[in-house]
């Protein structure tokens, strides 16, 4: 466990510089590699979601986030976050409506 944990630890440093160097597609890789080995890992969805949205895959960006909602119960923080996030990538994708709701959503967890 310990090892798998340092291994999650490394992608994830090396995911936060590829975003910082606007290596989107690298950084997703080095998440689904994290995200592989702690599946259950909500931070982990959550951040490939936000790679995914800056990538425009509005409907792959959801699908996580979603995802990262029903595995994060008891982080009301993490959930209100991946709420504002389907929120921004619905707006984006032209549903206004749907944004509001998934806003809402996040208004409703203590979001904002």
């Amino acid at each position: 466990p310990e090892r798998g944990n340092a291994a999650v630890v490394a992608l994830l440093d090396s995911a936060n510089g590829y975003v910082r160097n606007n290596e989107l597609d690298k950084a997703a890789a080095a998440l689904e590699r994290a995200q592989r080995l702690e599946p259950r890992n909500p931070n982990i969805l959550y951040d490939l979601a936000q790679v995914r949205a800056h990538q425009s895959q509005y409907a792959q960006s959801e699908a996580l986030a979603q995802k990262s909602i029903g595995l994060a119960t008891g982080n009301k923080p993490l959930q209100a976050k991946a709420w504002r996030l389907i929120a921004a990538v619905r707006r984006a994708s032209g549903n206004a409506s749907g944004g509001d709701a998934a806003e809402a959503q996040a208004v409703t967890l203590g979001g904002r």
